[in-house]
């Protein structure tokens, strides 16, 4: 499992995943969908357990 962080100031989310693939795709939509990608971060990591 992948877990995909956003984080912007205030607050963020996060989105679980079975798989890096899956997780870097939906990063990917993420920064392209929003008008100043630049202003936050976003990382897949490997969920423990």
């Amino acid at each position: 499992m992948y877990v995909l962080l956003v984080i912007v100031m205030g607050g963020g989310f996060s989105a679980e995943f079975s798989s890096k693939a899956a997780c870097e795709a939906a990063r990917v939509q993420v920064v392209e969908a929003v008008s100043e990608p630049n202003r936050f971060l976003t990382v897949c990591v490997p969920k423990d357990g």
